[in-house]
C-alpha cells in the first residue's frame, strides 16, 4: 500500500469491492497514479526548465535539494488541478474529486510527452542555447 493510498484510507476509510465510486479499490488505485503522474511532471519541469535547480559537487545533497523542490512542485499542482476555482477555470475539470469524467491522468501525459519532445527533439533550445 502506498502513502497516497493510506492518506485516502485514513479519509475515505477503507475501500471495498462494489462500494460507491470513492470506496471502490480501483478507484484508489487509478488516483495514485493520477498522483504520481503529477509528481513525475513536476520532476520534468524541474530537470528541463531550471537544469536540476541546484548543482553542488555532493550527490546527496543534490538529491535532497531536488527531492524537495520536486515533492514541493508536484504538490503546488495537485492543489492547482483539485482546486474548487482555479482547477475547473483552467484545465476544464469537473468540479469535486471522485468524477467519472476527470481525466488528469491524460493532461498529465500529455504535458509531459510535449516536454519531453522539447527536450529531447530541440534540446531545450531557447533555455540551453546550443543545438
Amino acid at each position: 500500500m502506498t502513502v497516497a493510498e493510506m492518506v485516502m484510507s485514513y479519509y475515505w476509510y477503507e475501500p471495498f469491492t462494489g462500494g460507491n465510486y470513492t470506496d471502490d479499490p480501483r478507484f484508489r488505485h487509478v488516483h495514485t497514479a493520477e498522483i504520481a503522474t503529477f509528481f513525475m511532471l513536476a520532476l520534468m519541469i524541474v530537470k528541463v526548465f531550471f537544469n536540476n535547480v541546484f548543482q553542488p559537487s555532493s550527490l546527496w545533497l543534490a538529491a535532497i535539494v531536488r527531492l524537495i523542490v520536486v515533492s514541493g512542485v508536484g504538490m503546488l499542482i495537485y492543489f492547482f488541478y483539485y482546486s474548487e476555482i482555479l482547477g475547473p477555470k483552467f484545465v476544464d475539470r469537473v468540479p469535486g474529486i471522485g468524477n467519472l469524467d476527470d481525466t488528469s491522468l491524460c493532461w498529465t501525459i500529455m504535458s509531459m510527452a510535449l516536454i519531453l519532445a522539447y527536450d529531447k527533439f530541440f534540446n531545450a533550445f531557447p533555455i540551453r542555447k546550443s543545438l
